[in-house]
Protein backbone atom coordinates (compact mmCIF):
# COMPACT_ATOMS: atom_id res chain seq x y z
CA UNK A 1 0.00 0.00 0.00
CA UNK A 2 1.19 3.51 -0.82
CA UNK A 3 2.71 5.34 2.13
CA UNK A 4 4.89 8.38 2.82
CA UNK A 5 6.69 8.72 6.15
CA UNK A 6 9.34 10.96 7.61
CA UNK A 7 11.66 9.71 10.33
CA UNK A 8 12.14 12.83 12.42
CA UNK A 9 15.41 14.69 12.86
CA UNK A 10 17.07 14.08 16.21
CA UNK A 11 18.12 17.62 16.97
CA UNK A 12 21.35 18.89 15.42
CA UNK A 13 21.40 22.71 15.38
CA UNK A 14 21.27 23.73 11.72
CA UNK A 15 20.53 27.43 12.22
CA UNK A 16 23.89 28.35 10.60
CA UNK A 17 23.03 26.26 7.54
CA UNK A 18 19.65 27.98 7.32
CA UNK A 19 21.32 31.40 7.52
CA UNK A 20 23.63 30.42 4.66
CA UNK A 21 20.69 29.40 2.51
CA UNK A 22 18.88 32.64 3.26
CA UNK A 23 21.92 34.60 2.09
CA UNK A 24 22.36 32.46 -1.03
CA UNK A 25 18.76 32.65 -2.32
CA UNK A 26 16.04 35.22 -2.16
CA UNK A 27 13.25 33.59 -0.22
CA UNK A 28 9.86 35.23 -0.44
CA UNK A 29 7.06 34.72 1.99
CA UNK A 30 4.95 32.48 -0.23
CA UNK A 31 4.38 28.97 1.01
CA UNK A 32 6.03 26.91 -1.81
CA UNK A 33 9.35 28.74 -1.44
CA UNK A 34 9.17 28.42 2.34
CA UNK A 35 8.62 24.66 1.96
CA UNK A 36 11.64 24.49 -0.38
CA UNK A 37 13.81 26.28 2.19
CA UNK A 38 12.58 24.00 4.96
CA UNK A 39 13.43 20.89 2.91
CA UNK A 40 16.86 22.25 1.96
CA UNK A 41 17.67 22.67 5.65
CA UNK A 42 16.12 19.33 6.64
CA UNK A 43 18.23 17.61 3.98
CA UNK A 44 21.26 18.42 6.14
CA UNK A 45 19.71 16.68 9.15
CA UNK A 46 19.36 12.99 9.88
CA UNK A 47 15.66 12.81 9.02
CA UNK A 48 14.72 10.24 6.39
CA UNK A 49 11.87 10.43 3.88
CA UNK A 50 10.39 7.12 2.78
CA UNK A 51 7.85 6.31 0.11
CA UNK A 52 6.53 2.81 -0.54
CA UNK A 53 3.82 1.60 -2.81
CA UNK A 54 2.87 -0.10 -6.03
CA UNK A 55 5.18 -2.97 -5.19
CA UNK A 56 8.25 -0.77 -4.63
CA UNK A 57 10.32 0.93 -1.96
CA UNK A 58 11.00 4.19 -3.79
CA UNK A 59 14.42 5.83 -3.99
CA UNK A 60 13.55 9.26 -2.56
CA UNK A 61 15.35 11.98 -0.63
CA UNK A 62 14.48 14.95 1.56
CA UNK A 63 16.00 17.74 -0.52
CA UNK A 64 14.22 17.06 -3.79
CA UNK A 65 11.45 14.52 -3.37
CA UNK A 66 10.08 15.65 -0.01
CA UNK A 67 10.30 19.22 -1.28
CA UNK A 68 8.05 18.47 -4.26
CA UNK A 69 5.53 16.77 -1.97
CA UNK A 70 5.55 19.60 0.58
CA UNK A 71 5.34 22.41 -2.01
CA UNK A 72 1.84 21.20 -2.94
CA UNK A 73 0.97 19.71 0.43
CA UNK A 74 -1.78 22.13 1.55
CA UNK A 75 -3.63 21.68 -1.74
CA UNK A 76 -3.21 17.90 -1.63
CA UNK A 77 -4.52 17.65 1.93
CA UNK A 78 -7.43 19.98 1.15
CA UNK A 79 -8.35 17.88 -1.90
CA UNK A 80 -8.21 14.62 0.06
CA UNK A 81 -10.36 16.11 2.82
CA UNK A 82 -12.88 17.42 0.28
CA UNK A 83 -12.95 14.06 -1.56
CA UNK A 84 -11.60 15.75 -4.68
CA UNK A 85 -9.19 14.16 -7.18
CA UNK A 86 -5.55 15.21 -6.79
CA UNK A 87 -2.02 14.15 -7.67
CA UNK A 88 1.30 13.82 -5.91
CA UNK A 89 4.27 14.23 -8.21
CA UNK A 90 7.78 12.86 -7.82
CA UNK A 91 10.09 14.38 -10.41
CA UNK A 92 13.63 13.35 -9.46
CA UNK A 93 15.39 11.36 -12.19
CA UNK A 94 15.48 8.30 -9.93
CA UNK A 95 11.72 8.43 -9.26
CA UNK A 96 9.70 10.20 -11.98
CA UNK A 97 6.23 9.07 -10.99
CA UNK A 98 2.88 10.66 -10.46
CA UNK A 99 0.38 9.22 -8.00
CA UNK A 100 -3.19 10.07 -8.92
CA UNK A 101 -5.73 9.98 -6.12
CA UNK A 102 -9.39 9.53 -6.98
CA UNK A 103 -12.08 9.24 -4.29
CA UNK A 104 -14.46 6.32 -4.80
CA UNK A 105 -17.22 5.38 -2.34
CA UNK A 106 -15.35 6.32 0.85
CA UNK A 107 -12.05 4.90 -0.37
CA UNK A 108 -9.25 6.28 -2.49
CA UNK A 109 -8.20 4.75 -5.79
CA UNK A 110 -4.49 5.38 -6.31
CA UNK A 111 -2.80 4.96 -9.65
CA UNK A 112 0.89 5.35 -10.35
CA UNK A 113 2.03 6.65 -13.71
CA UNK A 114 5.68 6.57 -14.71
CA UNK A 115 6.89 9.86 -16.16
CA UNK A 116 9.22 9.37 -19.10
CA UNK A 117 11.06 6.27 -20.20
CA UNK A 118 13.24 5.66 -17.13
CA UNK A 119 12.19 3.86 -13.99
CA UNK A 120 11.04 0.33 -13.21
CA UNK A 121 9.44 -1.53 -16.06
CA UNK A 122 6.09 -2.09 -14.41
CA UNK A 123 4.39 -1.53 -11.12
CA UNK A 124 0.91 -2.63 -10.12
CA UNK A 125 -1.27 0.08 -11.68
CA UNK A 126 -3.84 0.48 -8.90
CA UNK A 127 -3.92 0.45 -5.11
CA UNK A 128 -6.79 1.25 -2.79
CA UNK A 129 -6.52 3.21 0.45
CA UNK A 130 -8.87 3.89 3.29
CA UNK A 131 -9.81 7.56 3.03
CA UNK A 132 -9.41 8.33 6.74
CA UNK A 133 -6.15 6.38 6.92
CA UNK A 134 -4.69 8.21 3.93
CA UNK A 135 -5.64 11.57 5.43
CA UNK A 136 -4.04 10.49 8.74
CA UNK A 137 -0.83 9.56 6.86
CA UNK A 138 -0.72 13.09 5.39
CA UNK A 139 -1.34 14.74 8.77
CA UNK A 140 1.36 12.55 10.37
CA UNK A 141 3.81 13.50 7.60
CA UNK A 142 3.13 17.20 8.20
CA UNK A 143 3.56 16.79 11.97
CA UNK A 144 6.90 14.95 11.59
CA UNK A 145 8.04 17.59 9.11
CA UNK A 146 7.24 20.44 11.48
CA UNK A 147 8.65 18.73 14.58
CA UNK A 148 11.88 18.04 12.66
CA UNK A 149 12.19 21.72 11.77
CA UNK A 150 11.73 22.69 15.42
CA UNK A 151 14.30 20.13 16.57
CA UNK A 152 17.01 21.46 14.28
CA UNK A 153 16.54 24.98 15.66
CA UNK A 154 15.72 26.88 12.48
CA UNK A 155 13.64 30.04 12.21
CA UNK A 156 11.50 28.65 9.38
CA UNK A 157 10.01 26.25 11.96
CA UNK A 158 7.93 29.15 13.27
CA UNK A 159 6.62 30.18 9.83
CA UNK A 160 2.96 29.42 9.15
CA UNK A 161 1.63 26.79 8.75
CA UNK A 162 4.42 24.77 10.39
CA UNK A 163 3.62 25.54 14.08
CA UNK A 164 0.05 24.27 13.61
CA UNK A 165 1.30 21.14 11.87
CA UNK A 166 3.55 20.35 14.82
CA UNK A 167 0.45 19.69 16.88
CA UNK A 168 -1.46 17.76 14.22
CA UNK A 169 -3.50 20.75 13.07
CA UNK A 170 -2.96 20.57 9.33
Amino acid sequence: MFSMTLTEATGADLSDHEAGLLEEWEWGGEYPRTAMLACAVLAESDCVFRVDGFGLAWNVDVDYDLSTVMEDFPETLDAVRASQPCEIGFYAPSTRRQVRILPRNGRLRLTCALLGEDGPAAAPPVEWADHAGFERMLVDLAAAFSRSLARINVAVADTAPFPDWRHGRS
